[in-house]
């Protein structure tokens, strides 16, 4: 920000706040003399600071990456009572950066970040119960915490219930049901939902005719919204079907040459038809 522009509106403006968040917590500071609500506002207001200068060290916006600085911050911004820290910091434990991996730790900050209120933390618990990563593997309950995201819009848990519809623990009846989440969800007109739906109809085993037309019909629509992976995974079909057909004229030539080879040669000698040279 320039110069002219209060200290206040440049730090804001650096740090990336929404000004609605700002606005808040101005409007708590100021409407009541309470000295409480002055103190519960400033904490707001610091708390947010660390979370934002945290998350600068952590994906180098406007600073050299350093997982230990924002490792710091994230555990000050926790202690204060962040939801947002706890994730964060969780995400830190479970990937190794600053610290050393602890499962069991980044389990325990993510359960209690949920019950803070952060949606984003419960995917991450999502994707430890169905890795069986800090706690017992449960596939199930996985799909709960991810059909529950999706309802509300999240449709990046769509790539997590796909890869977990493949696990060998999970069986049909939980498939079906991953299926179903996916296709009753919210978002279903999406071009990536329909990717999901056509993939999942294409890659069944044995595939079924209805199935394939029904996913066929998921991926033209999907490709007709410009998807980038339906237009790509739809020319690949294409190709394949293309590449099969060239295979199968070509074994049809062979056979019926072997067939033809087989009838002459068969015949009795005295039957066989000679030309004069």
């Amino acid at each position: 920000g320039s110069l002219s522009q209060p200290r206040s509106e440049i730090i804001i403006n650096w740090l990336d706040i929404k000004r609605s968040i700002c606005q808040d917590m101005i409007e708590k500071s100021t409407s009541s003399n309470n000295q409480h609500s002055f103190f519960e506002a400033f904490k707001h207001f610091y708390t947010l600071l660390l979370e934002v200068m945290a998350a600068a060290f952590k994906h180098g916006r406007e600073v050299p990456v350093d997982y230990g600085k924002s490792f710091f911050l994230y555990t000050q911004a926790a202690e204060m009572g962040s939801a947002y820290a706890k994730n964060s910091l969780g995400c830190l434990y479970s990937d190794a950066l600053g610290v050393e991996n602890d499962d069991k730790k980044a389990f325990d900050l993510f359960q209690k970040s949920v019950s803070g209120g952060n949606k984003q933390a419960k995917i991450n618990l999502a994707t430890m119960y169905a890795n069986g990563w800090g706690t017992k593997k449960d596939c199930s309950f996985a799909v709960d915490l991810y059909a529950s995201a999706l309802k509300k819009g999240h449709v990046k848990v769509i790539p997590f219930l796909i890869d977990l519809r493949d696990d060998e623990d999970v069986g049909k009846r939980l498939r079906r049901k991953i299926y179903e989440t996916i296709r009753d969800c919210p978002s279903r007109d999406k071009p990536v939902v329909l990717y999901a739906l056509a993939k999942m109809d294409l890659n069944r085993n044995p595939l079924l005719d209805k199935h394939k037309k029904r996913g066929m019909k998921y991926l033209k629509e999907a490709k007709a919204e410009g998807f980038e992976p339906a237009v790509d995974y739809y020319k690949k079909i294409k190709d394949d079907y293309k590449k099969r057909k060239a295979e199968s004229y070509k074994r049809n030539r062979l056979f019926k040459r072997q067939k033809n080879w087989v009838n002459k040669h068969s015949q009795p000698r005295g039957n066989r038809t000679h030309t004069k040279p």
